[in-house]
């Protein structure tokens, strides 16, 4: 069939033309779902191996499990912490002996850890909104896994 004809000296939005020819040769703006989670999969896994060459997991503890501590950090763009590490769990209130000093040592190593090496990491460095908040679950049940 033949192309509609246009009326003379009507212009047409490119955009609408494309799309009509099934123009498919441009880009999309961000990353699509699967490329974004193997990011994400990737910063968690680059963010693991920095944290532990900073945090020593307690050792000799009777109940290890108890010890779990989940801090969570808010990165500027060129990796460094900006204000302070958050405990997200266990409560700090009340906490005290074996579980304050596991708290303890987990805001130090995510101290210790800074900067993160997400923004001279030529996967990560362009995309900021991924890893300027990172929550790490340090866990001496799960150290090696």
């Amino acid at each position: 069939s033949l192309p509609a004809q246009r009326p003379p000296g009507e212009r047409r939005n490119p955009r609408v033309e494309n799309a009509e020819r099934g123009d498919r040769t441009r880009r999309g703006a961000g990353l699509g779902t699967a490329e974004q989670a193997r990011l994400e999969d990737y910063i968690r896994a680059r963010g693991d191996a920095h944290i532990g060459r900073c945090w020593r997991a307690p050792v000799d503890s009777a109940n290890p499990e108890r010890l779990a501590v989940v801090v969570e950090v808010d990165l500027d763009r060129s990796g460094h912490i900006r204000g302070a590490p958050r405990v997200v769990s266990p409560s700090t209130l009340g906490a005290s002996g074996e579980l304050r000093a596991a708290i303890d040592n987990a805001v130090r190593a995510v101290r210790a850890c800074d900067p993160y090496p997400f923004a001279d990491d030529a996967r990560t460095a362009e995309h900021y909104e991924l890893w300027r908040q990172i929550t790490y679950n340090l866990d001496p049940t799960n150290v090696g896994q």
